[in-house]
């Protein structure tokens, strides 16, 4: 997670939106992938 968020402080640093938004998104996504809560909504877990 923390490289994800390096890379989109190098792209905000940048000026580049577009890839910004693109790993924010996959911060949201590590940090999902990680969180032991569980999902609100009816979802299987494995």
């Amino acid at each position: 997670m923390i490289h994800a968020a390096m890379r989109a402080d190098e792209m905000l640093a940048k000026g580049d939106m577009d890839g910004l938004a693109a790993w924010k998104r996959i911060v949201k996504a590590v940090e999902e992938l990680l969180s032991e809560a569980t999902p609100t909504k009816d979802y299987t877990v494995h």
